[in-house]
């Protein structure tokens, strides 16, 4: 019988995001230009049993989240907003611990266990922390040519103690949050379409992502108005002073791309981009079979970035159309191993898009203007 997914206790989301990781392998890349971020999940639980390590660490978990003191705990998951520091791309950005490896790291979950350190004074490394294991790695492209500019690697660990160590913030996080796992899993259960009342985005010029060192030509200025903003989807997450460590209150980033751009209000993170759709991974490994989907359930980073509503109706139509029915949830994780990324499925559903939308207005033009043709040689 399927269940709301909020109802879902979240001992039995994390029981099974355990056992999805320890048997389904993530997919990998071997990019060198590479970095790690920590996803630390914890319970918050009057007391925690102690975890007592047994034959298996399935084993350990399974009795670790059955125990009549956790059965009923609310899971939190750590989000940082990045401090804003010129020149860094992802400077005020709402997004996990960690950092580009070092040439010191033996491999990529150092990287993030290293980071979480720096970052936060937190030791993921440590006994009071199980490590669960590893997502797909994501890649950061070049928005023209799909290019791969460096590739982030997520490593997933659970917090087995009851008591988290006082987090220290750095001087590179502007703040810290622990936000209820119910936040990453509401747009399970009431997903909102492009456009509407519930729609959060990103609008960002798409002109200058293409040709940002071109801002003087004429043609830049053409481009601008042809091709509009981009909206990219954001996931809400509302937080809780009391699970929150404040340094500096930083509400945008000091990079000029996003310069009207807020990434967190008083209340609210406004997570996007990578961080959402790692988000969105995490999430899909964690469902149970039992989880009762809305027909209109697509991803947790759904919708698609959206094109101008008005000039590109018709390239919107065909993304979303495309995104329900190639990136739908029985066409990923944990039900197909292999496939495309998110944003490189998304290029390509856009380019195809793009392509079929010219090509109809051409032969639009061309047919009213040969009917015209005809009209006036009568």
């Amino acid at each position: 019988m399927s269940t709301n997914v909020l109802e879902i206790p979240h001992t039995e989301i994390i029981s099974q995001l355990a056992r999805h990781l320890s048997s389904i392998p993530p997919r990998r890349s071997q990019f060198h230009k590479r970095g790690s971020v920590a996803i630390v999940l914890r319970l918050h639980a009057d007391q925690l049993p102690r975890y007592t390590s047994r034959a298996s660490q399935l084993q350990s978990l399974h009795a670790f989240l059955a125990h009549k003191d956790v059965r009923a705990a609310r899971a939190q998951v750590l989000y940082i907003q990045r401090a804003a520091y010129p020149g860094d791309p992802w400077s005020g950005h709402i997004g996990f611990p960690g950092g580009k490896r070092e040439d010191s790291d033996r491999d990529d979950k150092m990287t993030a266990v290293r980071e979480t350190q720096e970052e936060l004074g937190l030791d993921i490394g440590g006994e009071g922390f199980e490590y669960l294991g590893e997502l797909d790695t994501c890649h950061a492209y070049m928005w023209f040519n799909l290019q791969t500019m460096m590739v982030v690697v997520p490593h997933v660990f659970l917090q087995v103690v009851g008591r988290t160590p006082e987090l220290r913030v750095s001087a590179e996080v502007a703040s810290a949050h622990w936000i209820d796992l119910g936040q990453l899993l509401k747009r399970v259960q009431t997903p909102c379409a492009p456009f509407t009342e519930e729609y959060r985005s990103i609008p960002l010029d798409v002109a200058a992502r293409v040709f940002p060192r071109s801002r003087q030509k004429w043609w830049y200025w053409v481009m601008e108005r042809v091709l509009g903003t981009t909206h990219y989807t954001v996931l809400p997450l509302e937080f809780a002073r009391e699970f929150s460590v404040v340094r500096s209150q930083n509400r945008g980033s000091v990079n000029a791309r996003y310069r009207d751009v807020r990434f967190a209000s008083d209340k609210e993170l406004f997570l996007w981009g990578i961080s959402l759709e790692i988000t969105s991974g995490l999430v899909d490994l964690a469902l149970p079979a039992s989880a009762a989907l809305h027909p209109a359930y697509v991803s947790v980073a759904s919708p698609w970035p959206q094109m101008d509503r008005r000039m590109w109706a018709d390239v919107n139509w065909i993304t979303n159309a495309l995104h329900a029915h190639v990136w739908g949830p029985r066409r990923r994780k944990p039900y197909k191993v292999t496939g495309l990324d998110f944003f490189r499925a998304h290029a390509y559903a856009l380019r195809l898009a793009l392509g079929l939308s010219l090509a109809a207005r051409a032969w639009a033009v061309y047919y009213v203007a040969r009917t015209v043709q005809r009209l006036l040689a009568k």
